[in-house]
């Protein structure tokens, strides 16, 4: 990403948007600073309690996962089975978390099989020159922010990943690639607008948000911002942007300390090089947990095990319906 793109990212018009976003929140959704991970897992033994079960078990995968190691903590006695599948690193604050994606996006990246010598340096330049320049694709401007929702999708699936190449080698003018037709067909029509989508964007922000860790300075977010950008080109430092948790004015509420006291009924699924929760991450999760849990890591790209790697879907299978364990952490 240019200079341009690390500006937009941490500059006024970022920060006005982040402080815009906490004032809407504060204004139309007070009840906000309740939703929390340790409130969330509180609630969810409420449900235990008027099931009539003395344990649960739980899947949770991305986020999700920080609720299962917060529940387990602080519920040790009440699970049942667990998996958690691309583990969040829960010894950390979460702005720690997320900027720790940016190397890892920069890792994924050198996965992907694009063309060209030096790969990174021709997806850049395109990115570039899609700023500069009007390049038509099936009949509208190709911008720079539509090719990175593809790579987008390509580092979370390996699935995507044919699409992106193809756009890519179409933009780029290369050699054998295919015409303009062949992957705007695969893009498809723009979907629709989901309707539950700010719903779900606001309680993202009042979980994330209640964290204690974040920085009230804006000018930590533009300096990281910049560090990451130069350091891990591809992800542009998009992970140390400022957000509407630099404004939050909720209680900050402290996360329940990882707990490695109870049973061993915890199965952690990871991809090895993941862009949004990275292996180190998961890594420092497990450790905290102790002998509670086994750990299976899996060399399939992206975000999300379960129904990817087939090793390690038997695994969990094997775990949640049989009471299969694995006897230690392996890798598939």
């Amino acid at each position: 990403m240019g200079r341009a793109g690390v500006d937009d990212a941490a500059g006024p018009d970022a920060e006005s948007l982040a402080a815009s976003t906490a004032r809407a929140c504060t204004a139309n959704a007070p009840d906000l600073v309740h939703t929390t991970t340790p409130n969330l897992a509180r609630d969810m033994d409420r449900l235990r309690e008027a099931l009539g079960v003395e344990r649960i078990s739980y899947y949770g995968t991305s986020g999700g996962t920080t609720l299962g190691t917060t529940y387990a903590s602080l519920f040790p006695d009440r699970v049942d089975r667990m998996v958690l599948d691309s583990v969040d690193d829960d010894t950390v604050g979460r702005q720690a978390a997320f900027r720790a994606a940016d190397r890892a996006i920069d890792a994924r990246f050198a996965q992907l099989p694009l063309p060209g010598p030096d790969p990174r340096a021709r997806y850049l330049a395109l990115l570039a020159r899609l700023d500069r320049e009007v390049v038509l694709f099936d009949g509208v401007r190709a911008t720079s922010d539509a090719l990175r929702s593809l790579l987008a999708a390509a580092l979370r699936s390996d699935a995507a990943v044919p699409l992106l190449v193809d756009a890519v080698r179409h933009l780029d003018g290369l050699p054998g690639a295919p015409t303009e037709a062949e992957p705007a067909q695969r893009l498809g029509p723009e979907p629709a607008p989901d309707p539950g989508a700010e719903r779900v964007a606001s309680a993202f922000l009042g979980i994330t948000c209640a964290d204690p860790d974040w920085s009230h300075d804006p000018a930590d977010y533009r300096a990281a911002v910049a560090a990451d950008a130069a350091a891990y080109p591809v992800s542009g430092g998009a992970r140390a942007v400022i957000t509407a948790c630099a404004y939050w004015t909720g209680p900050p509420t402290p996360r329940v300390p990882l707990t490695d006291s109870g049973p061993r009924n915890i199965l952690i699924l990871q991809n090895e090089v993941d862009p949004a929760t990275p292996l180190d991450g998961a890594r420092a999760t497990r450790a905290a947990l102790g002998d509670r849990p086994a750990m299976i890591t899996t060399g399939v790209g992206g975000h999300g095990v379960l129904g990817r790697s087939p090793c390690a879907t038997d695994a969990a299978v094997a775990w949640l319906v049989g009471g299969e364990l694995p006897p230690g952490d392996r890798r598939c």
